[in-house]
């Protein structure tokens, strides 16, 4: 039934409707002189840009995704599974570099498109719309880390390219009901009035995503001759390090966290198969050798309690990632029986094969293990939740032997010893172990069992 203006309001207030909820109903909140800024000035910057460009620039914007997928198909199936908020979200982002980061050609001259609007004359703003474009303006992107949360006041931020700086507080009561401590933040801290607060986007990212970042911007770029050296420097290369990162950690699903392992070395030895019709005539004959599934390999499996290795036949990667087809490499899963099973495929091959060399590769496990977390194993099933995590306990106790004295690739080939002379080596190492506590906690969940500690690493380091 529909409700008259005049009529009572069906609150039970006593008010006539008009006054009551119909009032609160037709009420639109007040644009804040920020959102106004920022709407301006992207209708502004829209118009004389035009949708191709603009279209262009979101393409350029999208494109690690791109990367990653290595597939249209797939990055299309990525955007279109999106929700209304994930992609309201994405759009945000986007909306956010083309006006703060982006450059725009003008005249011969690359400029950024929120300087464009506010130096061209014609762009109507209030002066305090003006105050807030000019401190966004002003605002780099950079890599923060909430260090603590004052509920319904602001944030204590940590810049993560500069950890000895102080720590400076930033107002931002809606942000208080959702940080906490340790979470990382692409973010721009306008100054205005006296204070901090947070500007444009904000990219949460994963742990995982920040040292990458930090590594990342620590390598020096592969430039030619005549590049902008200045636009090279690790600030300048930030902003589109963290979009990256940020566009890269959304994509994934929840559970894809890095495995809390450390980096491994690999031994191979590649043999060039002369007489393939020979080998695979020998190897059918062996009783401990299984042709794999998918029909590219065999595995050696020995009998229980025997002396023979167990290893692999695979066809070697080579540069680009192409299997060899005319060659094999022997692998083995524990680095000390590689002589061992090179003997043992020698004298089972026989002519059939030459040696070529042998390979060695490092599995750097932090830097790309984006990959999902396993379940509980059935063999534990009759265990206790504390007994399994005894178990786990155990297992990084022996995985992590040497760790502090070991070069991590995600901490660029430096062991984490090495790293704590200076503020932010130390960052660097906090936020690994970090890390690992944090997908040791979603692994022990999924498995129902309490959470293995990483404290023994803290403490062979001396970090309380």
């Amino acid at each position: 039934m529909k409700i008259g203006r005049n009529d009572p309001c069906p609150c039970g207030s006593g008010r006539k409707y008009k006054q009551c909820c119909l009032a609160r109903e037709s009420a639109v909140a007040p644009e804040s002189d920020a959102l106004a800024a920022r709407r301006k000035a992207r209708e502004w910057l829209q118009t004389r840009l035009g949708e191709r460009r603009l279209g262009e620039l979101t393409q350029d914007y999208l494109d690690v995704l791109l990367d990653y997928h290595s597939s249209h198909d797939v990055f299309a199936r990525f955007v279109n599974g999106l929700d209304d908020v994930e992609r309201a979200t994405l759009q945000a982002g986007v909306n956010d570099w083309v006006l703060c980061e982006a450059r725009h050609e003008r005249h011969g001259d690359a400029t950024r498109g929120i300087d464009w609007a506010l130096h061209a004359g014609d762009l109507p703003l209030t002066p305090p719309q003006r105050t807030y474009l000019e401190a966004l303006a002003a605002a780099p992107l950079r890599l923060y880390e909430v260090v603590e949360v004052e509920p319904e006041r602001g944030l204590h931020l940590r810049d993560l390219l500069q950890p000895d700086q102080p720590v400076p507080f930033v107002h931002e009561v809606a942000a208080t009901r959702s940080a906490e401590p340790g979470l990382i933040l692409g973010a721009r801290l306008l100054a205005l009035d006296g204070r901090h607060q947070l500007g444009g986007a904000v990219y949460p990212l994963s742990r995982l995503g920040a040292l990458e970042i930090l590594d990342n911007l620590e390598a020096p770029p592969h430039l030619p001759a005549d590049a902008d050296q200045h636009a090279q420097t690790p600030a300048a290369r930030l902003p589109a390090a963290i979009r990256d990162t940020w566009l890269i950690d959304r994509m994934l699903p929840p559970e894809s966290r890095a495995q809390p392992v450390p980096a491994q070395t690999f031994v191979e030895d590649r043999y060039e198969v002369s007489d393939r019709a020979t080998l695979e005539s020998a190897l059918a004959d062996c009783l401990t050798m299984e042709p794999d599934d998918e029909g590219d390999g065999w595995s050696q499996w020995p009998e229980p309690d025997s002396d023979e290795p167990h290893y692999a036949l695979r066809p070697p990667l080579d540069d680009d990632g192409e299997p060899m087809p005319d060659m094999l490499a022997v692998k083995v899963f524990q680095q000390e029986v590689t002589d061992v099973a090179r003997l043992h495929f020698e004298a089972l091959a026989g002519a059939a094969v030459r040696f070529r060399e042998r390979k060695t590769t490092h599995m750097d496990a932090i830097d790309a293990a984006r990959v999902p977390q396993a379940g509980a194993d059935d063999a534990d099933a009759g265990r206790s939740a504390g007994e399994r995590t005894a178990q786990a306990q155990q297992r990084y106790g022996d995985a992590y032997a040497g760790w502090a004295d070991a070069p991590l690739p995600i901490l660029g080939n430096r062991a984490p010893r090495a790293l704590l002379t200076d503020a932010a080596g130390r960052t660097r190492v906090r936020l690994l172990l970090a890390l690992y506590d944090e997908t040791e906690a979603e692994l022990a969940r999924a498995q129902r069992r309490p959470a293995a500690s990483f404290d023994f690493l803290r403490a062979e380091l001396g970090l309380g």
